[in-house]
């Protein structure tokens, strides 16, 4: 039997698999489409802080907006997006 705590975790993960898009293989997870390999919990935060990031540039014109899209601050926007190598989103006229 599973305890409440076990059970979050299990559908964390579940949510977690499901954002990303990873299967879990054996002791590990795997992004679908790529050769990344997930083990730990950094990794894991990372790509999903990534992902959202990502997601949060398809809906938003701006730093400014991305940070109130993901509440944030936008100084943390700009650091998250020079992390994972992304770029600003392009404000369009």
């Amino acid at each position: 039997m599973h305890s409440d705590r076990q059970g979050c975790g299990i559908f964390s993960l579940w949510v977690f698999s499901q954002y990303i898009g990873t299967e879990v293989l054996e002791d590990r997870w795997e992004v679908r489409g790529s050769d990344k390999k997930i083990n730990n919990l950094v990794d894991m935060l990372s790509a999903l802080e990534k992902e959202m990031l990502k997601n949060a540039m398809r809906h938003c014109k701006s730093t400014r907006e991305m940070a109130k899209f993901l509440n944030i601050s936008q100084p943390t926007v700009v650091r998250k997006l020079k992390k994972h190598s992304l770029p600003p989103p392009m404000i369009q006229t």
